[in-house]
């Protein structure tokens, strides 16, 4: 009983003793936003620039592609009938 109640008397003494106690910490540092930094724009806008890559060369990704039928699946009743396991008939 006497060890729990040392320990806690023991804590309490050594956390007045500290430089800084968090009661006593500036409050606005936590509710005050930075502002924040802007990115390098050079880079940004060498990409954007016009005159680096022309699109009007681009060749259409449907080029070259030709339509085809349905071929599969077949009517599914008759596929089920020929893979089925064929049964004995009594």
């Amino acid at each position: 009983m006497k060890s729990p109640m040392i320990a806690g008397a023991l804590s309490l003494t050594l956390g007045a003793c500290s430089n800084a106690p968090a009661f006593f910490a500036d409050p606005t540092s936590v509710y005050v936003q930075q502002p924040t930094p802007l990115p390098e724009l050079s880079a940004l806008q060498a990409a954007a620039a016009p005159g680096g890559t022309s699109h009007a060369s681009a060749e259409s990704p449907f080029a070259g592609y030709q339509r085809y039928g349905v071929v599969e699946p077949l009517d599914w009743r008759r596929l089920n009938a020929e893979q089925a396991p064929k049964q004995e008939q009594h």
